[in-house]
C-alpha cells in the first residue's frame, strides 16, 4: 500500500490594518497682535509698594513664578522681590526663563535678548 506524501499548506498571511495617526495639535494657538499694552496684576493695584515687569517681545506667552500672566506686550504689576519670568515665543517656539529683581516703584524690562 502506498501512502501519499503529506501536503504542506502555507499559513495564511495576516496583514494588520493601517495605523491612522492624527495630525499634531499645536501647543499654543496664535493670537492676533495688538499694539496696546495689556496690564495684569499679581496683587490688587494700590496694595502698598509694588513694582512691575514690562514684557515687549513680539508674540510670546508669559508666566511669572509659574503662573500664566498673559501675552505680550504686557505690563505686569507685582510685589517687589525676585521673580521667575518665562517667555514662550508662539511663532518660533523659543523659550527663555530668567530671574527678575522687581523694585518698588520701578519697571523691570524683560524680552528676548534681555541679559
Amino acid at each position: 500500500m502506498v501512502v501519499p506524501a503529506p501536503v504542506v499548506v502555507p499559513a495564511p498571511v495576516v496583514v494588520p490594518a493601517p495605523v491612522v495617526v492624527p495630525p499634531p495639535v499645536p501647543l499654543v494657538t496664535a493670537r492676533p497682535a495688538t499694539a496696546a499694552v495689556k496690564h495684569a496684576h499679581a496683587r490688587a493695584p494700590g496694595d502698598g509698594d509694588e513694582g512691575s515687569i514690562v514684557m515687549t517681545s513680539g508674540d510670546a506667552d508669559v508666566t511669572v513664578d509659574g503662573t500664566y500672566a498673559g501675552h505680550t506686550p504686557l505690563h505686569y504689576t507685582i510685589a517687589p522681590g525676585t521673580h521667575r519670568v518665562t517667555l514662550f515665543d508662539t511663532k518660533t517656539f523659543a523659550r527663555i526663563s530668567m530671574q527678575v529683581n522687581v523694585t518698588a516703584g520701578h519697571a523691570s524690562k524683560v524680552g528676548f535678548g534681555t541679559p
